[in-house]
C-alpha cells in the first residue's frame, strides 16, 4: 500500500525488487499495488522505468537481475493465471524469447475475484483508492495474508495503517529478502496460515517421524 505521502521513488524500487526477487517465485512477492489514484500515473512510471532498466540474463550470472522461472510449466501457469484476471497487463521489460524468462507485468482494470489470489510470478494487479479507509478495505479484501507492505513520509501515520492490515507482518517503508532466511519467523494469517514458521517448534513438528513419516529427516 502506498500512502498519499509517500516518496514515489521509494515505494517503485521497493514495488520492482518485491515483483522480481527470485523473478517473482516468492511467497512474499508483490501481489497487489494498492495506490492513491492521483500518485498512480507517476508510480506506474517510475516502477517501469526500474523495470526497464533490469539486466535479464543467465541466473548463475551475478550481475543477472531477472532470470527466468523454475521451468516450462510453471511459466505456463503464470502466464493462464495473469490472462485469467483480465485487465491490461503492462509490461516494460526486454526478455528473451526462448526459455522460461517471463516478463514481470502489472495489471490494471482486473477481474475483482481472480485478483485477490496469489500468482506465485512476476505478476502484480493495481488498484487505485480515493481515502485510506477504501486502501485498508482493499488491501484487507484477500483471504490471504502473509505479509503487507505500507509506504508512507510520515512514518507515525503509516504505522497506524500497518496495525489495520490483516496479515501475518506488516513492514512500513522497507522490504527484506532475509524474509527468507530459514530462522526468520513467518507468522501468517487467513488462509497463508495460522502460528508462525522458522521456529523451534516448527522445526520439532517437522521432523517428527509420527508427523512426516519419515525417520530421521524431512518430508516436503
Amino acid at each position: 500500500m502506498v500512502l498519499p505521502d509517500a516518496d514515489v521513488d521509494a515505494a517503485a524500487r521497493a514495488a520492482v525488487d518485491l515483483l522480481t526477487t527470485l523473478n517473482g517465485q516468492w511467497c512474499r512477492a508483490l501481489g497487489r499495488l494498492v495506490a492513491p489514484h492521483d500518485l498512480l500515473p507517476a508510480l506506474l512510471a517510475a516502477i517501469g522505468e526500474r523495470l526497464a532498466a533490469l539486466r535479464v540474463g543467465d541466473p548463475a550470472d551475478p550481475a543477472t537481475e531477472l532470470g527466468p522461472l523454475i521451468h516450462s510449466g510453471h511459466r505456463a501457469l503464470v502466464a493462464a493465471r495473469m490472462l485469467d484476471l483480465g485487465g491490461k497487463a503492462h509490461t516494460f521489460t526486454d526478455v528473451p524469447a526462448g526459455g522460461n524468462f517471463f516478463a514481470p507485468a502489472l495489471v490494471t482494470g482486473a477481474a475483482e475475484e481472480p485478483a485477490r489470489h496469489e500468482i506465485f510470478g512476476p505478476v502484480a494487479t493495481v488498484h487505485g483508492y480515493g481515502t485510506v479507509e477504501e486502501a485498508v478495505a482493499l488491501a484487507n479484501d484477500t483471504a490471504y495474508g502473509l505479509e503487507g507492505y505500507v509506504f508512507g513520509t510520515d512514518e507515525r501515520a503509516a504505522l497506524a495503517v500497518a496495525r489495520r492490515i490483516r496479515a501475518g507482518e506488516v513492514k512500513v517503508n522497507g522490504s527484506s529478502v532475509m524474509s527468507l532466511h530459514l530462522f526468520t519467523p513467518r507468522p501468517a494469517w487467513g488462509v497463508s496460515g495460522l502460528g508462525e514458521e522458522g521456529t523451534a517448534e516448527t522445526l520439532r513438528f517437522f521432523t517428527n517421524p509420527r508427523v512426516t513419516g519419515v525417520e530421521n529427516g524431512f518430508a516436503l
